[in-house]
């Protein structure tokens, strides 16, 4: 996610995040104890200061999965850009694929091809 107004952790916990572990927010699949994926701010080090998060400012949030099973990463993705798509809304903000790349509806359909899924 980039260009946020606010980085706020009620969007992301509306999106089923969590704060956590290394200071940043997971996603967990029922019954999971490992992160699905994970959310950072893309400025270093990445972590969040809950203590100021309501002042600070980022321009934005990168998403990435976590889980090291290749088998679960269709469904982490799907579930993951859902995550995405609902906490840009929320922020008023855009998706990025890349710095400086907008994420367009033909990557997503080359994504979701290529893992075999179908996106939200």
């Amino acid at each position: 996610l980039h260009h946020l107004r606010r980085a706020r952790c009620a969007p992301l916990n509306i999106a089923g995040l969590v704060f956590g572990e290394m200071d940043i927010f997971h996603y967990y699949h029922e019954e999971g104890t490992k992160p699905a994926f994970s959310a950072a701010s893309m400025h270093e080090p990445g972590t969040f200061d809950l203590a100021r998060l309501q002042l600070v400012r980022t321009s934005g949030i990168v998403m990435f999965i976590s889980s090291t099973s290749i088998e679960s990463w269709p469904e982490d993705f799907r579930v993951m850009l859902a995550a995405a798509k609902r906490v840009a809304a929320s922020l008023e903000a855009v998706l990025y694929s890349a710095p400086e790349v907008l994420w367009t509806e033909e990557h997503e359909q080359a994504i979701v091809t290529k893992l075999g899924i179908s996106s939200d």
